[in-house]
């Protein structure tokens, strides 16, 4: 998918930044600087006899290039408007769903038998659980549901800043891994747009598998709940459910376009299930609802890592139809 971070933006301001932008390389522009005294609310006038506005009138080289860029700019205008934007439609009307958002959900039990999950999922959950025990006890605070759950929400950060890879090289871990690629590749593959190129999978993406991934456990009791936040600089965030016992908390999408203010003031709710997979842009805010009683929910969340300008390859996704 390609980025056009100046998209819709009128003939009028590209022509412009065009000119601006030919004279700066030509070294011709000229920038006065004009000044306003205390209580002033003009600027002062440049006059030709004024020493702080030398040199500010193009010059004869300015304005050629000024009327060259002008007169490329009309010619594309000219060729653009000479086929209008309705003429190679088979149908009469377009419609478009724009700001859609991509949120993709599947579960390993799709992909493989339940024996196998089984097996992925236990061994995943005791390596966490056993870790996060041992944190826990480390800290000496007293196991029960009666503890401050402000405290246990600090505890749980505490656990993703010492988790040092505690799933690198497991072999089940190997193979969730590869679980994420097939379906971080159809999720980009499948996002709906207009573009030529929107099948093209971006650079740090390999649809082959492979990808580089950064991901942390996360282990939920007790009343322990995540608040709003977006993964910054991600293309692809996901999460990935090895444990969910019952009152496991929602996995919750506020509204993008203005949440909680109205019109905007719904929200998505996903129940998990063990071996669920759910995938977003690394933008969409989300919240982790608390998960009540004593049993843990046990989660991997990731992010694809990526450039930063990766963050704006899913803003623009949007669907369009064509109408009889």
């Amino acid at each position: 998918m390609t980025t056009r971070p100046c998209r819709g933006l009128p003939l009028a301001c590209m022509a412009w930044a065009a000119v601006a932008l030919v004279a700066v390389v030509a070294g011709t522009a000229q920038f006065p600087i004009a000044h306003a005294s205390a209580g002033e609310t003009g600027v002062e006038q440049c006059s030709d006899a004024s020493d702080s506005c030398s040199g500010s009138k193009p010059s004869v080289r300015d304005t050629n290039v000024f009327l060259q860029v002008g007169d490329a700019i009309e010619a594309a205008d000219a060729a653009r408007n000479a086929t209008p934007w309705w003429a190679n439609m088979t149908g009469k009307a377009q419609l478009h769903l724009h700001f859609a958002t991509p949120i993709y959900r599947t579960n390993i039990h799709k992909y493989t038998d339940p024996d196998v999950v089984n097996h992925i999922n236990q061994a995943l959950a005791d390596v966490i659980v056993d870790r996060w025990n041992t944190y826990v006890d480390s800290l000496d605070l007293a196991k029960n549901v009666n503890m401050d759950r402000r405290t246990y929400n600090e505890v749980n950060n505490g656990f993703y800043e010492r988790q040092f890879n505690m799933l690198e090289g497991l072999r089940e871990m190997n193979i969730l891994k590869s679980f994420w690629d097939i379906n971080v590749a159809k999720f980009i593959g499948n996002l709906p747009g207009d573009e030529p190129d929107k099948l093209a999978f971006p650079s740090y993406i390999n649809p082959s598998g492979g990808n580089s991934y950064a991901y942390w456990a996360t282990v939920s009791k007790w009343g322990i709940d995540h608040q709003a936040h977006v993964h910054f600089g991600s293309a692809v965030s996901g999460v990935y459910y090895v444990r969910t016992p019952a009152l496991s908390g929602e996995l919750k999408f506020p509204d993008p376009r203005g949440f909680p203010k109205f019109p905007f003031e719904r929200a998505h709710y996903m129940a998990p299930v063990a071996g669920d997979l759910v995938l977003f842009p690394g933008w969409m805010p989300h919240t982790v609802l608390p998960t009540a009683g004593k049993e843990p929910r046990v989660a991997i969340a990731f992010n694809l890592q990526a450039p930063p300008e990766a963050w704006h390859d899913t803003i623009f996704v949007h669907t369009m139809q064509e109408l009889e």
